[in-house]
């Protein structure tokens, strides 16, 4: 008889405690999928998310899910009609959806200007005229530095991330973009984000992606984040699949000799071009973020490789 006892009580103790799970389980996917969405909603002033809550709540378990799927097609007025259409496998009616472009994390000197520091000064570059001088040493931006920056704006979540110093930072930044466009970053780090590692008795200032992603993840994660920086040295070799590093900008024309990447005006028309290209793929994608993760990360590794390698010197 006690036997009989004990196993109905355990019986009756498991049961209880289903009971007791099944709420928190729901209640914790109600929490997930409301935080998820205060973190778009957070990031809404750079006008790279959109937001389309569900029309039609579960009715089994009275909660949304939120998915996340990043595409640069922001222009298309019916986005998020299409969406839902051309992702209807994964996607319904009682889904949250958070539509991100794709991240683009930009280095500061070399990428968006030449900062010309004198005991680096080059007699073999004609040089151009400064916009002006931070920390004493004259800034140069790059000759297409607007339409580049409205280029990228379009199609990307655009954020810098430069090894200077954050009060050095904002005085290059006020100099070179103007606020329309400054607005807009996801964010803007100084050194003071890095890692500082001592190679030769030089200070090289790391930039680890797994900085950003803690941040602002589940909106941006390893598959929509690239960092631009003319400096491989700067990017461990974890990260190598998304990063960039295309010749320096120089700040002018050389006129003995020859450095790779050539003058800044092919520099630039090469890195345009490949932009134009990333543009473009990105806006024929709809990636969600959990369930397209292996084979999207093919599609864009296939990309990468054809269009990124030569100039942009990906090597993943």
């Amino acid at each position: 008889m006690a036997s009989v006892i004990d196993e109905f009580g355990r019986n009756r103790y498991r049961s209880s405690q289903r009971e007791n799970n099944t709420p928190k389980k729901k209640k914790m996917k109600e929490d997930s999928s409301k935080l998820h969405l205060k973190h778009a909603e957070k990031v809404m002033y750079t006008g790279s998310v959109i937001i389309d809550k569900a029309t039609n709540v579960n009715k089994l378990n009275k909660i949304s899910n939120t998915r996340f799927i990043t595409t640069s097609a922001f222009s298309n007025p019916k986005i998020i009609k299409e969406v839902r259409r051309y992702r209807s496998d994964i996607l319904s009616d009682s889904d949250n959806l958070v539509l991100v472009k794709p991240l683009l994390v930009l280095d500061v000197n070399g990428i968006l200007c030449h900062r010309l520091r004198r005991r680096e000064k080059d007699p073999n570059i004609l040089y151009r005229k400064p916009i002006g001088d931070v920390a004493e040493t004259p800034i140069i931006p790059r000759s297409d530095l607007i339409p580049f920056l409205l280029l990228l704006d379009q199609y990307f979540t655009l954020a810098i991330w430069t090894s200077a110093r954050s009060k050095n930072a904002d005085k290059i930044l006020d100099l070179l973009i103007p606020t329309t466009i400054q607005k807009r970053f996801l964010f803007v780090w100084g050194q003071e984000k890095c890692n500082v590692v001592v190679q030769n008795k030089k200070h090289i200032f790391i930039k680890s992606l797994s900085k950003v992603w803690n941040a602002y993840e589940p909106l941006w994660h390893p598959l929509n984040t690239f960092l631009l920086d003319d400096s491989p040295e700067k990017c461990p070799p974890c990260y190598s699949f998304n990063a960039f590093h295309p010749p320096s900008i120089l700040g002018g024309q050389i006129i003995h000799g020859h450095r790779r990447g050539g003058n800044d005006e092919w520099n630039q028309k090469k890195q345009w071009n490949f932009f134009q290209e990333f543009s473009n793929f990105w806006c024929s994608q709809f990636v969600e973020t959990h369930y397209d993760r292996l084979s999207h990360r093919s599609r864009l590794h296939r990309f990468l490789q054809y269009y990124a390698w030569n100039h942009m010197n990906w090597r993943p």
